[in-house]
């Protein structure tokens, strides 16, 4: 045989994983390269997937931490969103101001009101693209 005859019907692209040669060490690095390929798209699947409270539709780490606050401080998850979004920060004038925001299911800024969400310590969920968290 030559060279030729060990050539992929699917053209691999340039740094994938999939190996073209024969023989047990070429099956073995195809379905390495297979279970791979599956394990990422459950990874994008997770990272994709939302959890509504109220309004809003969350990913996974900034749900968890929206419920890991409202165990802390015994309340409900939406009486936390709705206290978060009632809560404005006004920098040097009226027209300046932070407040609560959500960017695609991601909590992009936020102003913590002590008086209205007393907290002894303030815990984060920690952010990584495992589901572990």
């Amino acid at each position: 045989m030559t060279n030729k005859d060990h050539q992929p019907l699917v053209p691999v692209p340039p740094g994938s994983l999939t190996q073209t040669t024969g023989g047990p060490q070429g099956v073995l690095a195809r379905m390495s390269s297979d279970v791979l390929a599956i394990a990422r798209g459950k990874d994008r699947e997770l990272e994709q997937a939302r959890f509504r409270i109220g309004e809003y539709e969350f990913r996974g780490p900034d749900y968890r931490q929206i419920l890991r606050w409202a165990e802390a401080l015994n309340l409900r998850p939406e009486q936390v969103l709705a206290t978060l979004e009632a809560s404005k920060f006004h920098e040097y004038s009226e027209n300046s101001y932070q407040e609560f925001g959500v960017v695609d299911g991601a909590l992009s800024s936020l102003v913590w009101n002590l008086t209205e969400l007393p907290v002894d310590e303030f815990e984060w969920q920690a952010y990584s693209n495992s589901a572990s968290n």
